[in-house]
């Protein structure tokens, strides 16, 4: 293990305020704390403080312990604080504060991005500068979700374009089906809490403004360089991976290959990370060394380095493993400057601490943890790792060296990779050591690329055909090694407890091999012990289950019926050429149910399932002119029948009416509004998720 130290607190000291300030942060997360109560804490505490400090020296030492006690208070009230003020909903002028229930109003919004262009309409980010109540306008905050039909846009819509709107502001709600992505969550960390689709006749442009210099420059430099391979790279599936591995862009990407690059092991690499900034920064200091007998390079290198360094990362999205690289190269620009040698552990806490106080809720980003996790055990392993094998050639041993760091990056991110993405990728080894120094001769031709293209068209096509025949070759690899049967382990469930779990059976396996302890040992079998156990109790749980689950998805009805590790699926014929909505709604709510086999059938019109009767009604099937009525528990309504509410209770006098995911907003506004008057037990997934029904 390479040099961890062993007094962490004295070698590390940045490492109690992290931890104390990220202890804050999930304390204000979930039990949140009113703002002037954090306030008089903080008063107290520094005031003991100073009673603390200017106490004699004897006294001082005796109560050392109480002054640590003190100091980590304080820290994590200043994680409660951040906390409270990162969170949109309790700023005062937050849209959701103003907006009317039920009703629309007049708001005016700034695009705080370029748009995206997808299907069927344009999306961006939004501020909300203001809202018309009692025909004035009241300034209001707030980011939203702006989707733009693309069918009636004929205007230019840019970074910084204002328009007024009377469409609905709808608040971001998740699928909710088992196991899904918690996407409420996600939006609501970067402060959007609405989303709003506007159509050509309910909005009204206003004018171009600039909200910062800094980011519409930033938004320049990026176009050009997504223009520019796009030109020299015209087939969408080299470019797109050509974008995600320059500047981390990923909105050209083909999902299907996505999700072979992670079942590979090598998403990283189209995930801008630390990698790119690390060669970016060794190419700067390899430029720098040339002129190092100039006095003037001591000046200008470690400036010019900051500047490059920071702009790369803006433009590629200041994401967290990305931005976790700049603050620590920032750390050692500096200490070079001040002659001063920097211990690379507390430079890696540092990075985080500074990360943590620009947005707080970042701790619960996957590239945050993730970054992290991959750099502590790089830095931890990788050299006693190498040490296994040595070889006299120097590109076997360099070729050994980079395995050395691929299987150590594992040892601390495996059980957030498993809790993640409910798999790990058995030849990540082998992936790695064909991708990684691949994508690197593809990351800096795309550079030269990009430079010689500017000046000389033809050797932008030259280096194209280079750039496009690498990225060709490392996609087929990928696409082959992906295919392998047992190239991946899936379906991994694993709880927020047996993650906990994993890490100590690791540190203490890991303490066990180094220090010969066996306490160390006893330990990690203990927690090895307890997590099987949990794994069994849930297994058990899982095999006596029996549920109705109706999925909330926006275009493919689907019904399952959980028998214990089997189920039966009911779905359109289309779901089986669907592999993405499976991927991303069906699969996770598999793996956590522990689904073993799954038997497909197309949707019926009537069937019973321990004594329940259910009836689907959709598009497909004309009751009108049935009379004759037909006692049923559950009526499911699916892809917007012409049909009444009070048709169905006439026919069927249903216990439950279940509007899925897949009738249109409009027609289950409809029912909604027909309910009213009806008062009939209805259940509708868009806003309230899956049903599941207990069996």
């Amino acid at each position: 293990m390479n040099n961890f130290p062993i007094n962490v607190w004295k070698s590390v000291p940045s490492l109690r305020i992290v931890i104390g300030i990220i202890t804050g942060i999930i304390v204000a997360y979930y039990y949140p704390i009113p703002l002037n109560i954090i306030y008089t804490s903080t008063a107290l505490v520094i005031l003991m403080l100073f009673f603390l400090l200017v106490n004699p020296i004897a006294v001082k030492f005796k109560i050392k312990w109480l002054s640590g006690v003190v100091a980590n208070i304080l820290f994590i009230l200043i994680g409660c604080y951040i906390t409270f003020q990162h969170n949109i909903e309790n700023n005062i002028n937050w849209i959701g504060h103003y907006y009317p229930e039920n009703e629309t109003a007049n708001i005016q919004l700034t695009l705080m991005e370029p748009t995206t262009e997808k299907e069927h309409f344009y999306k961006a980010v939004a501020r909300v500068d203001a809202i018309e109540k009692d025909h004035q306008w009241i300034k209001a905050t707030g980011n939203v979700l702006v989707y733009l039909r693309k069918d009636s846009l004929k205007e230019t819509y840019n970074y910084g374009t204002q328009l007024i709107t009377n469409a609905r502001l709808n608040i971001i709600t998740n699928a909710g089906n088992p196991g899904s992505f918690d996407y409420k969550r996600y939006c609501q960390f970067q402060g959007i809490t609405h989303q709003v689709f506007i159509n050509k006749n309910q909005r009204i442009f206003c004018k171009n403004t600039t909200p910062s210099r800094l980011y519409y420059y930033l938004y320049k430099a990026r176009a050009y360089l997504l223009n520019s391979l796009q030109q020299f790279l015209p087939y969408k599936s080299t470019y797109g991976i050509a974008e995600a591995l320059l500047i981390g862009y990923r909105d050209d990407l083909d999902k299907e290959l996505v999700q072979a690059y992670s079942n590979t092991g090598v998403v990283h690499i189209i995930a801008i990370s630390g990698m790119h900034l690390g060669m970016l920064y060794g190419t700067m200091v390899l430029f720098f060394s040339l002129f190092k007998i100039k006095p003037w390079v001591n000046y200008i290198k470690p400036i010019t380095i900051l500047l490059v360094l920071w702009g790369f990362t803006l433009i590629a999205g200041a994401v967290p493993s990305i931005l976790r690289s700049a603050f620590m190269f920032s750390f050692i620009l500096l200490s070079e400057i001040f002659n001063k040698k920097s211990n690379i552990y507390n430079t890696l806490s540092l990075s985080a601490l500074c990360m943590i106080l620009n947005n707080p809720y970042c701790i619960w980003d996957v590239g945050f943890q993730l970054s992290y996790a991959a750099v502590l055990s790089i830095i931890m392993f990788s050299s006693s790792i190498g040490s296994w094998f040595y070889f006299k050639h120097k590109i076997f041993h360099y070729l050994w060296k980079m395995n050395a760091v691929t299987i150590a990056a594992q040892v601390w991110t495996f059980p957030l990779i498993i809790y993640y993405f409910h798999q790990f990728p058995r030849l990540v080894i082998i992936s790695n050591l064909i991708v990684v120094p691949l994508s690197c001769i593809i990351l800096y031709a795309e550079i030269i690329l990009l430079f010689a293209g500017s000046f000389v068209a033809s050797w932008g096509i030259l280096f194209g055909k280079v750039v496009h025949l690498c990225i060709k070759v490392m996609n087929l690899f990928i696409i082959k090694m992906s295919a392998v049967s047992y190239g991946t382990w899936e379906g991994v469930k694993v709880t927020p407890l047996q993650t906990i779990l994993l890490f100590v059976l690791i540190g203490s396996i890991i303490s066990w091999i180094f220090n010969k302890s066996k306490h160390f040992f006893f330990i990690g079998l203990g927690t090895l012990l307890l997590t099987l156990g949990i794994r069994f109790i849930d297994i058990v749980q899982k095999a006596n289950q029996h549920q109705l689950i109706v999925y909330n998805l926006s275009k493919i009805p689907v019904i399952e019926i959980a028998d214990g590790r089997n189920t039966i699926q009911y779905a359109d014929s289309v779901l089986e050429k669907n592999s993405l909505v499976y991927t991303y709604n069906i699969r996770p709510a598999h793996i956590e149910n522990r689904v073993k086999a799954v038997s497909a059938f197309p949707i019926p019109y009537y069937f019973i399932v321990n004594n329940l009767r259910v009836i689907v009604l959709n598009k497909h099937i004309n009751v009108n002119k049935t009379s004759a009525v037909i006692p049923t528990d559950i009526v499911i309504i699916s892809q917007n029948p012409g049909i009444s509410l009070a048709h169905i209770q006439q026919l069927f006098t249903p216990k439950t009416i279940v509007i899925d995911g897949t009738n249109s907003l409009w027609k289950t506004q409809q029912l909604k509004n027909e309910n009213k008057l009806l008062h009939l037990p209805l259940f509708e997934t868009q806003n309230n998720g899956s049903f599941i029904k207990e069996l």
